[in-house]
Parts: C-alpha cells; sequence; structure tokens
C-alpha cells in the first residue's frame, strides 16, 4: 500500500516531481535535510520511503527541478509522474500532458 504526503498539491490531475532519494529511515522534509531543497515531499511504499522535490502539472518546470536537484547533489535524481494520485509513467504523461 502507497502512503503519500504531498506538499504544495495543485488543483491539476498530472503532477510532476523529482525524486531524489529512497531509504529506511524516516526523514522530516526540511530542507537542511535535502542539501538545501525545500517543497520536498515524503511517499511510503512498504518499509522504503521515497523523497521527491517539487510538485508541477509542467514537464517543463520537472526539468528545471531535476538540474538544480542534480546541481545539489542528488546526481541519481529523476522525474516522477501521477495522475489522479497514482504514479504512471512518464511517457503516460507525456501523452496527456498540455505543454
Amino acid at each position: 500500500k502507497c502512503y503519500f504526503v504531498a506538499s504544495n498539491t495543485t488543483n491539476s490531475k498530472l503532477i510532476f516531481k523529482v525524486q531524489i532519494s529512497a531509504g529506511p529511515n524516516r526523514l522530516s522534509t526540511k530542507s537542511y535535510n535535502f542539501n538545501g531543497l525545500s517543497q520536498i515531499s515524503r511517499q511510503k511504499l512498504d518499509s522504503i520511503y521515497r523523497y521527491f522535490y517539487g510538485n508541477t502539472s509542467k514537464y517543463s518546470i520537472a526539468l528545471e527541478l531535476l538540474k538544480k536537484a542534480i546541481s545539489k547533489g542528488y546526481k541519481t535524481a529523476y522525474i516522477v509522474a501521477y495522475s489522479d494520485g497514482e504514479m504512471i509513467t512518464i511517457n503516460e504523461a507525456l501523452k496527456s500532458a498540455t505543454n
């Protein structure tokens, strides 16, 4: 079962985020835990916590967020997409995106 904690949600049903890390430890989503990045959200899947940076309905903005995450040291960061709260593939998201 997925548990999702969102910050700065929008009205759009299509959301892009940047996954920056994952691990067994639950961290506070404060910027000091994430190399100064703000807009951090957390999702728990089984015993693994996944941490995301940003929350946008536009893929172009997600690309900018990805660049910033990489510049802050998250070299393996990548973009994830959600539709109506369910994770979908980037290809599915781009097919339905209007930007």
